[in-house]
């Protein structure tokens, strides 16, 4: 079963639209429609282009000022089958993964925390639900040997600048009433022992504010679990089947990089922590803006004044 990629077309809202096979070509990963459309609409979906090209990150409160009609025509015209299946799939294992965490610490008592580029795409189901998220850049670490190394590599000062940024600290985490939850995709584990070793070693993080866990391994227990089918285009495939194919095509394949907006950021290379402060990308804009639409679908849409420095 391919989650990623099947031959099916989901319908994005309940109204419907209009013919899209008609005089239209619609965007596949990064850029902006290119199609003939009727001047009122074409007016329409490029205002709202126009509005994601002056922003880096799109918030809740942004979405709420665009029109229903505005997000109907952009969406038709600017959402393909990958990006709104993404949407679904990654909306399929983030909320019972938001469950199991509401119950494990209490809801609003923990805070997200994305390493590397793999959990942004859940991370951004998250922030968008109103859960404190942060997202921090590090890839390669299966390279190094030990935390020292990460230390010793190219720009570490200017890591750990960015690293207090987003608040984490010491003197932070001991003043802070929340948990943070560092979540990575682990394969042997040893980049996400690795990262805990710095954490905890090198930054000193009090260990009663912290939990490092292996994102594949949550989202299977989480999705295996559930009774109700997760999988909207496959009702008879199991929630353990499900689990894998996500967890091979969006982690292990690194597809989540289309879609959280975060950038690979090499530990060998952590001078680049700077690029990654202003990435961003049109098909990331796309998808946090349609996981916008379908969270305010659900009535979870919600605008956590905190995620204002997350990148």
């Amino acid at each position: 079963m391919n989650i990623l990629f099947p031959q099916i077309k989901i319908p994005i809202s309940q109204a419907p639209l209009a013919d899209k096979s008609r005089n239209s070509r619609s965007l596949s990963f990064g850029g902006w429609s290119d199609i003939f459309l009727p001047s009122k609409r074409l007016q329409s979906c490029r205002n709202v282009e126009q509005f994601l090209k002056t922003v880096k990150k799109v918030t809740p409160d942004d979405y709420k000022k665009l029109s229903a009609e505005q997000l109907q025509d952009f969406f038709y015209y600017n959402l393909d089958d990958n990006l709104q299946i993404a949407v679904e799939d990654n909306l399929a294992v983030a909320l019972p993964l938001k469950d199991f965490l509401d119950r494990k610490y209490g809801k609003d008592k923990y805070i997200f925390v994305s390493i590397g580029s793999s959990p942004s795409p859940i991370g951004r189901i998250f922030e968008f639900s109103g859960v404190e998220t942060k997202y921090l850049p590090i890839s390669d670490l299966m390279y190094a040997d030990k935390y020292q190394d990460i230390v010793k590599s190219a720009g570490f000062e200017d890591y750990e600048k960015f690293l207090k940024e987003q608040g984490i600290s010491k003197k932070n985490l001991e003043r802070h009433k929340k948990t943070f939850v560092f979540y990575d995709y682990t394969s042997s584990g040893h980049s996400l022992s690795l990262f805990k070793d710095l954490m905890m070693y090198h930054l000193n993080l009090p260990e009663d504010k912290v939990d490092f866990r292996s994102l594949n391994e949550d989202l299977y227990y989480c999705c295996a679990k559930k009774e109700k089918p997760l999988n909207r285009f496959d009702e008879e495939s199991s929630n353990k089947d499900f689990a894998d194919d996500y967890i091979m095509q969006y982690l292990a394949d690194s597809h989540a990089e289309y879609f959280g907006g975060i950038r690979h950021l090499s530990c060998r290379m952590l001078s680049n922590i700077a690029e990654c402060k202003i990435y961003s990308n049109d098909t990331s804009k796309i998808y946090n803006l349609y996981v916008m639409h379908r969270l305010e679908e659900m009535g979870i849409l919600k605008n956590n004044p905190k995620n204002r420095k997350s990148l």
